[in-house]
């Protein structure tokens, strides 16, 4: 996962080996598998996600909101 990653974070700009070591130090893998979930509904995420291989369905979200006139 980390060499695909890195490869990403090549093309979007250019990092210092430093920066690179730090933000490799600081990943974790995570796998999730069918019918699992990111987050459930209510969660607030803190983390940034990079999906490697996936088939991923987004669901929009949907906000309903009522006026009171």
């Amino acid at each position: 996962m980390l060499p695909t990653f890195i490869d990403y974070l090549h093309q979007k700009g250019k990092l210092t080996p430093e920066e690179l070591e730090l933000i490799a130090n600081a990943a974790v893998q995570k796998r999730v598998r069918k019918n699992q979930y990111l987050l459930e509904e209510g969660e607030v995420s803190n983390f940034v996600g990079f999906v490697v291989k996936a088939a991923i369905m987004a669901i929009p979200e949907i906000s309903i909101i009522f006026f009171i006139v």
